[in-house]
């Protein structure tokens, strides 16, 4: 599983579980569509929209504190920022969509994204 840091999660909201468990139903509904955007925009070969599409990711994956993830969107923020969607970016591409489905069952897993 992913490292997400639940203890800094919940402390950055003030301890409040069902805000986590709203965010993280948001973070297993937006996440999948936002990687569809995103390796739209690359197959388009489109920096700029993968910059923005990344960035947003980079907050979700934030909300959690997994480093990892964060770590892996930012070099691709970065490289899309200077306009680069090499063969480097594709493994970082994947890797993180790889990160992000992990989050995802983990998620789940801790009953967070179950529906009221």
């Amino acid at each position: 599983m992913p490292e997400i840091d639940h203890d800094r999660a919940l402390k950055s909201l003030d301890g409040d579980v069902e805000l986590l468990k709203d965010l993280a139903r948001m973070f297993v509904e937006d996440a999948p569509i936002l990687l569809e955007k995103l390796k739209k925009a690359v197959n388009e070969n489109d920096p700029k929209q993968v910059r923005s599409v990344v960035h947003t990711l980079k907050g979700l994956i934030a909300t959690y504190f997994a480093k990892t993830g964060v770590d892996i969107a930012q070099r691709l923020e970065d490289s899309a920022a200077d306009g680069e969607l090499d063969p480097f970016f594709i493994g970082d591409l994947n890797r993180l969509e790889e990160f992000i489905g992990s989050m995802m069952e983990e998620c789940e897993v801790l009953g967070w994204a179950e529906q009221h």
